[in-house]
């Protein structure tokens, strides 16, 4: 039974992070191209790498916790390894602009 558990939330997470990057990925298009940005070249895995760390964060602090599978090992993210992710996720989201 725990490997059902764990298959649905393996499901629920792959949702998660593929709805998650699309909704983040097209709100950074929207504005980059408002603010008349050329994501184009050598920049463009920036932004994904700043929306995967962030869905990371997410996941990890909040919903693996609402989830199917419970295990005694899941723990959030300590608060200074959350703020450094956070941190470097925003200077990949802000460094297309000064460049």
């Amino acid at each position: 039974m725990k490997w059902v558990t764990f298959l649905l939330e393996f499901i629920r997470f792959l949702i998660f992070f593929a709805l998650g990057l699309m909704v983040l990925g097209e709100l950074e298009r929207v504005l980059y191209q408002s603010l008349g940005i050329q994501m184009g070249g050598s920049l463009w895995w920036m932004p994904g790498l700043a929306n995967v760390l962030l869905m990371f964060i997410a996941y990890h602090n909040w919903l693996q916790f609402s989830g199917w599978f419970k295990s005694p090992v899941n723990r959030k993210l300590t608060k200074r390894t959350t703020l450094a992710l956070v941190c470097i996720a925003l200077l990949l989201l802000i460094f297309p602009f000064f460049i």
